[in-house]
């Protein structure tokens, strides 16, 4: 009974993929501003996670020491 239920999942499953590959194509709303202030804002916050992450880690490695 197992075996039959997991192969009638499996089967919907397939069926389902295909009809997602016939399915009409979804775009999303593209951000304001021209491409060269998306693309600063992008380096900021990859700037400010990098931050985020050397503090946190230089956090650690005095925490570390002090123990």
């Amino acid at each position: 009974m197992k075996h039959t239920a997991k192969f009638l999942a499996a089967l919907l499953s397939g069926l389902g993929a295909v009809a997602t590959t016939f399915a009409a194509p979804t775009f999303q709303h593209r951000p304001h501003g021209s491409d060269l202030q998306r693309m600063r804002g992008d380096v900021e916050r990859v700037g400010n996670t990098m931050n985020k992450v050397i503090r946190r880690e230089n956090e650690r490695q005095a925490a570390k020491a002090n123990n």
